[in-house]
């Protein structure tokens, strides 16, 4: 009945609300997108600096580790689907299964590996 079109028509009537103040929102707006070339230049920084160190870490901890001919890493997840080629051998390598490990969907498959050396 009656309420239910006042409730279907209720997010017009909050759209009307934010046109009118909608000078405050076009500033806010402007205002952010001015500053956000410097922002995203933190940014990229800030994800560089803990790729960097997480990098570093699992080099210090699994560099040359990660033997193929390993019983258990071979029956883990990693050696299943052949993955040897990512891991934390030298620094450029560590770089690319951090990328890996944070954007790639089979994260648990590469850390399957890792945790079979423990």
């Amino acid at each position: 009945g009656t309420w239910e079109r006042i409730l279907f028509f209720s997010p017009l009537l909050r759209l009307f609300r934010v046109m009118r103040v909608s000078r405050l929102f076009l500033r806010l707006a402007r205002s952010l997108e001015k500053i956000l070339p410097t922002i995203m230049v933190f940014v990229s920084v800030e994800f560089f600096v803990v790729f960097y160190e997480y990098a570093v870490i699992g080099t210090l901890i699994w560099a040359g580790r990660m033997d193929p001919n390993n019983e258990a890493i071979q029956q883990s997840a990693y050696g299943l689907s052949n993955y040897y080629k990512i891991n934390f051998d030298d620094f450029w390598r560590a770089l690319v299964t951090v990328y890996n490990m944070m954007v790639i969907n089979n994260w648990q498959i590469i850390a399957s590996g890792f945790v079979a050396l423990d």
